[in-house]
């Protein structure tokens, strides 16, 4: 986990039935949104190199024009 004795920490963390579920959900949804934000980011990336290609086309087209 990166902290010295935070794995052993977390071991010794008692919960009711109702706590553990509560955090399980949590959990979840924060996965869910991270896994939402990193499919957000890879659509923007794409769409990002897609018109990086489309102006690099363009002035391929225009320098060959020029030519």
């Amino acid at each position: 986990m990166g902290t010295e004795g935070g794995e052993y920490f977390l071991t010794t963390v008692k919960l009711t039935d109702s706590q553990r579920y509560q955090a399980y959900e949590v959990v979840n949804n924060v996965f869910s949104i991270f896994t939402e934000w990193t499919h957000e980011l890879l659509a923007y990336a794409q769409k990002q190199n897609s018109e990086l290609e489309t102006y690099q086309e363009e002035i391929r087209d225009s320098f060959a024009a020029c030519v």
